[in-house]
């Protein structure tokens, strides 16, 4: 379920009054890479919605049935409750010299029976956003078209967030807890903290003990250590703590145990 999120407010006097306006459903991440697809903070579909000012409800009419609506970059500052279309143009951010369009993919999306979607695999942002007065940007979504309609529903504007080099996404760091149970002569139970480095490439923020031993850092999915462990029935992440914690990974190889020392903070061996 989304949570219910809109950044439009309507009233005021010195900016326009409209009966409709677009709004978020859902949020963005606080931050993003450059050229990582745009998606909602629980990694889903943006989701925009035409509402009436007044109820905050869905209009599905039919006069509405059908709208485009394009999608738009603003400068992060942009923090007016009661903005008008030309304070919205305004603040669309310009492409920096030599860089090409801010927005890379389909910026146009369908409005339908309310609700309009940016598909979580067809948008990107170009550049970061810390050329701009407060370092972040937002987005906005506004009605194609000169109509009546058009002209009577007020854009929709995220919540600002900050859009970083997807150079640096490799160093982001995940803090995972797990609870391991083998049988070793005597049951043993590995308890410990977990500073998992993921490529920026990668999809999975929180591996799982079931993912792949290429997924941590310094571990090639085609190098040599990589194979090296293959080679010894070591697959994936739990079968990697296995080998280290009985010892028998420094045979296979001692820069491994290096990189586990590294990568695994705090570990220990509690016996029952």
């Amino acid at each position: 379920m989304f949570r219910r999120f809109c950044h439009n407010h309507q009233g005021g006097s010195s900016g326009r009054r409209a009966n409709y306006q677009l709004c978020f459903v859902n949020e963005l991440p606080q931050v993003i890479f450059t050229m990582a697809n745009l998606t909602a903070e629980d990694g889903g579909s943006l989701e925009i919605e035409l509402r009436d000012a007044a109820s905050q409800k869905r209009v599905d009419t039919e006069e509405f049935s059908s709208m485009e609506a394009q999608i738009y970059v603003l400068d992060g500052a942009f923090e007016s409750q009661d903005w008008t279309a030309e304070e919205f143009d305004g603040n669309v951010v310009k492409p920096r010299e030599g860089k090409g369009k801010l927005l890379k993919g389909k910026t146009v999306i369908k409005i339908e029976k309310g609700v309009g979607l940016i598909d979580k695999k067809c948008l990107q942002i170009t550049d970061i956003s810390s050329n701009t007065t407060n370092k972040t940007f937002r987005l906005g979504v506004k009605i194609l078209g000169s109509n009546s309609l058009g002209a009577g529903i007020r854009e929709a504007i995220s919540e600002p967030f900050r859009v970083k080099d997807k150079r640096g996404e490799c160093k982001s760091l995940t803090i995972t807890h797990f609870r391991i149970f083998f049988v070793n002569n005597v049951l043993n139970i590995l308890i410990f903290d977990v500073y998992l480095i993921i490529s920026a490439t990668k999809k999975s923020k929180r591996p799982a003990l079931n993912d792949k031993v290429w997924r941590l850092r310094n571990i090639g999915k085609t190098g040599k250590l990589c194979e090296q462990l293959s080679e010894n029935g070591i697959e994936d992440v739990k079968q990697l703590l296995r080998w280290n914690t009985t010892g028998l990974l420094r045979t296979v190889n001692k820069t491994l145990v290096l990189i586990i020392k590294k990568s695994f903070k705090n570990l220990k061996i509690i016996r029952e």
